[in-house]
């Protein structure tokens, strides 16, 4: 049985509900004891004790007894079944840490890796996906040999039952994001005759334009099938799917080529958002109406020659709720979006006949 000394600032250090099983550690920092429930009742009848904690006196279990379990049959009940499975008898046993990796975030060529643990019996060594690495190991260190380019995830099992992960190492050169872009906005896909641009961004994309190449294998009378700049315009004069794939040279060299699919439509109802993302407002403007050819975006102080058209507007959010409904009839318009939540939302316009939508972020 012990007692607690009045060392925090309001000299109240006592047992507090949900403490059973917190451990006694002596001088030494090895656990002699765990909590098992309150001493003198008598002299301190309630739980904390009121305002004398000095009072309190709490009853720990000896850990030696809770090593054999006092002959407890469940071996459950005994931490020798646990603490020393070989049956070493040890009369001090020193903790280690948790078992991780650690290593290098990136490979060019190769990186080494070690579990931090002394000595196993067996340690199996993996990585996800397959055929990026190969696998050399030497105790309880991995050395990573870079066949392929991309990110893995690395596992270390040890003794065929415990695994631990290093996750998200860039094998080879990682290739910045790009994105089809109608000035500052991103858009999700284009419309025919109309200029757009091509343009890789993130915070480590290098500003020299001879570290990207760009290649489109369908696009031969659009823009040249080679290359190099961090952006480059382009105008669509056919519908269609068109692939653009880009290169990049970074640390480790010349990345593999990243490839994604742009839709581009007829002129029809078409629209930009701008800002976006958008914290406060962002402004709507439809790029041509229903059946004629979009070249440039049109505002609202242009003298246009459409007959006018009502358009139904509406926001939703990602849970399918309707964040804004209105009707316009102007070719340019803002929409509020202050109270609206972070997060990625579906922009509706319809001019009767045609709907058309566009992702909108919303960042404060």
């Amino acid at each position: 049985m012990t007692g607690f000394i009045e060392t925090t600032p309001n000299r109240h250090s006592v047992m507090e509900p949900g403490s059973s099983g917190s451990p006694l550690i002596n001088s030494q920092k090895k656990l002699i004891g765990q909590l098992f429930g309150p001493g003198n009742t008598t002299l301190c009848p309630e739980h904390l004790c009121g305002n004398n904690p000095g009072l309190q006196r709490v009853s720990y279990g000896k850990f030696s007894i809770s090593w054999t379990g006092n002959g407890a049959l469940d071996s459950r009940r005994r931490l020798q079944d646990w603490l020393d499975p070989n049956g070493s008898n040890p009369q001090i046993l020193d903790g280690n840490g948790i078992p991780t990796i650690s290593g290098p975030s990136q490979v060019c060529d190769q990186g080494t890796y070690t579990v931090n643990i002394p000595a196993v019996d067996t340690l199996a060594w993996s990585a996800i996906p397959l055929n990026i690495v190969t696998i050399q190991q030497n105790g309880n260190s991995a050395t990573l040999t870079r066949v392929g380019n991309g990110k893995i995830t690395l596992s270390a099992t040890i003794n065929n039952s415990y695994s631990i992960t290093k996750s998200n190492i860039q094998v080879g050169t990682a290739v910045p994001e790009f994105n089809l872009y109608r000035g500052t906005s991103g858009v999700s896909y284009g419309v025919v005759g109309v200029n757009y641009t091509f343009k890789a961004y993130g915070s480590d994309a290098s500003t020299n334009d001879t570290d990207y190449y760009w290649t489109s294998p369908n696009a031969e009378n659009e823009f040249p099938l080679e290359f190099g700049g961090r952006t480059f315009d382009f105008m669509a004069s056919t519908p269609g799917d068109y692939t653009v794939s880009l290169s990049y040279n970074g640390t480790c060299g010349w990345s593999d080529p990243i490839t994604k699919v742009f839709n581009f439509r007829e002129s029809g109802l078409a629209f930009t958002l701008s800002p976006n993302p958008s914290s406060s407002t962002t402004t709507i403007s439809i790029t041509s109406p229903a059946n004629a050819r979009a070249s440039t975006l049109l505002s609202a102080s242009e003298n246009l020659s459409f007959s006018t058209t009502s358009y139904i507007v509406k926001v939703i959010d990602a849970y399918g709720s309707i964040a804004y409904i209105g009707t316009k009839q102007e070719k340019q318009f803002k929409i509020p979006t202050s109270s609206f939540r972070n997060g990625v939302y579906t922009v509706i316009v319809s001019d009767g006949t045609n709907i058309y939508q566009n992702k909108l972020i919303v960042k404060h």
